[in-house]
């Protein structure tokens, strides 16, 4: 029963951390495209994208984890990488170009 709880606890701040970053990382693509529009800089916008591209890496497999047992049931098992890890694979890696291509253009 304690090893239960413990991952249970483990698990419960592992969410709550990633729910916290993504919501963070989300408002900072905001600002970073506010930022953007308000005074035409192409490299804030950018790395806007980049952080928001980065939050839906962290949040839409989480989410899609959730839902996964509800939605597929006892084929859930089957269906994991192509519901949880490919979405996180792909939208990573359009956030690490988009963070590239930012450096790449940065300019102070």
């Amino acid at each position: 029963m304690e090893d239960f709880l413990d991952t249970l606890t483990i698990t419960t701040a592992d969410a709550l951390i990633n729910i916290a970053l993504g919501i963070l990382l989300w408002l900072l693509a905001s600002r970073l495209r506010t930022a953007a529009t308000n005074s035409e800089n192409v490299t804030l916008g950018t790395i806007g994208k980049g952080c928001k591209f980065l939050a839906l890496s962290i949040l839409l497999p989480m989410v899609t984890g959730l839902f996964a047992p509800l939605i597929f049931e006892d084929s859930a098992e089957h269906y994991l990488m192509l519901i949880v890890d490919l979405p996180y694979l792909l939208l990573t890696v359009l956030a690490i170009f988009y963070f590239a291509n930012g450096i790449r253009r940065f300019e102070l």
